[in-house]
């Protein structure tokens, strides 16, 4: 992709239809031929312009270095951005898609800062924003926080990485609920109930809001020293994962924990209500390794 002569036309990156072929592993005719079945999707000035006569003269002019390839070329379609991708839904392969990824990372979507000093290209702000945006909803979704939480830390990203002011966009993110406005450890939760945080994350894992990760020990399995709780997909409406990283001597400690909104706590008081007063406080001779996340191995 990094070989491909910038061309341009109206002020938009375009291929013809031999670059593109070439970077999607098919050859030229079986473009043609998708273009020729499909030609209703097509839109010209907004999937393709088409050169003939003088105004294709005069693109051959402007670009000679690839002027030889269109000899004898009478009629010249030029694919935009819009237009590669509707090639690469209809070729539909691996490769097609994975070219098309490389074409708008490595070549459609770049600018260019200063041709004659040499300036290596860089993205152009909307690519950045893409990328972050996207990375935020995956990251989001990955680790159980809510969406406009890490929509929010993207935005702010960006307006880093580009200078772009989005106030108008950050305004368009929905307030927190009043619920959410605190949010509680467990030890918090716990010293409602006089409930130490490990009791805590016990029953919110009986209730199926979050699960622990446990490692097998000596006798018993236990749960794991680092970050070992993660919400389920029920739990997300009751609580979010955040960062809690810490700088140590001996360099940064990557680490996060659940904290749980008002709407948590009702649900325990609910759930302990339907246990009985025997189980708020536990049976000290039964709870003492489950306190500590500690179950017989089988």
């Amino acid at each position: 992709m990094k070989n491909l002569v910038p061309v341009e036309y109206k002020k938009q990156r375009i291929l013809i239809t031999a670059q593109l072929a070439k970077a999607y592993g098919t050859e030229e005719k079986r473009i043609s031929e998708n273009f020729t079945r499909n030609q209703a999707r097509y839109v010209e000035g907004k999937h393709f312009f088409l050169l003939q006569g003088e105004a294709l003269k005069e693109f051959k002019e402007a670009y000679p270095q690839i002027a030889d390839t269109l000899k004898f070329t009478s009629i010249l379609y030029l694919w935009t951005e819009k237009g590669a991708w509707l090639h690469a839904k209809s070729l539909n392969t691996d490769k097609a898609w994975e070219a098309y990824e490389m074409l708008v990372d490595e070549y459609y979507r770049l600018i260019d800062v200063d041709q004659k000093s040499g300036t290596k290209h860089v993205p152009a702000w909307d690519r950045i924003a893409i990328g972050e945006i996207r990375f935020a909803k995956e990251f989001a979704k990955a680790v159980g926080i809510r969406p406009e939480r890490a929509v929010a830390v993207a935005l702010a990203r960006i307006e880093k990485e580009t200078g772009k002011q989005l106030a108008d966009y950050r305004r368009e993110l929905p307030a927190v609920e009043k619920q959410d406005a605190e949010l509680l450890t467990p030890s918090q939760i716990g010293a409602q109930f006089n409930l130490k945080a490990n009791r805590v994350n016990l029953l919110l894992e009986e209730m199926g809001l979050q699960y622990g990760i446990r490692e097998a020990g000596k006798t018993k399995e236990r749960l794991v020293k680092r970050n070992p709780w993660r919400l389920t997909e029920k739990g997300k409406e009751f609580g979010i994962m955040q960062d809690s990283s810490k700088q140590t001597t001996s360099g940064k400690w990557e680490g996060f924990q659940i904290l749980w909104s008002e709407k948590a706590v009702d649900a325990v008081k609910d759930f302990l209500a339907q246990k009985g007063s025997a189980e708020i406080n536990g049976d000290p001779a039964d709870s003492a390794d489950k306190e500590n996340g500690e179950y017989p191995l089988n």
